[in-house]
């Protein structure tokens, strides 16, 4: 096994390990209705893709980002996870009725915010977090307590 056969399959393991992390949390702690989509990537991460993606090691081709987009599987390259009550989120009760209502909610505390709105074919939420100079983190909020950023692909 060469080197770069050696470093393509780290970066495989690594991918698999987060791919269901993801997953788990997603499907953990969504609520129906709220972010669907993201339910629908998590359910497209099955055992035979990760196994396909398995032995796309074993290739000499050593574009494994297109292989994770030709097996199906979502083009995740990170993500992180935020549990609101950490961030002393006030709202928390007023949240989880608005999403299990599926009702807009806009609240804000500190540095922080969270809102919800029916979209196009699912309700969104949101927690934000203000960072310097303007810049904000967004997270998916699935549940009014937990969150998930995620990096979908690379800059």
């Amino acid at each position: 096994m060469n080197i770069f056969s050696q470093k393509k399959e780290v970066f495989v393991k690594r991918y698999i390990r987060d791919l269901l992390s993801w997953k788990r949390y997603v499907l953990k702690y969504h609520i129906a209705g709220v972010w669907d989509s993201l339910v629908a990537q998590a359910e497209s991460i099955t055992e035979v893709n990760l196994v396909s993606l398995r032995l796309c090691t074993d290739e000499y081709s050593n574009d494994v980002r297109g292989k994770v987009k030709e097996i199906g599987l979502p083009e995740i390259y990170g993500f992180g996870t935020m549990v609101l009550k950490v961030v002393r989120c006030p709202y928390i009760e007023e949240i989880k009725k608005a999403l299990e209502e599926k009702k807009p909610f806009n609240y804000h505390w500190k540095d922080y915010s969270v809102k919800g709105y029916p979209g196009d074919d699912e309700f969104k939420a949101w927690f934000i977090v203000e960072k310097i100079d303007h810049y904000y983190d967004h997270y998916y909020l699935l549940d009014g307590e937990h969150a998930l950023w995620t990096l979908w692909k690379e800059s």
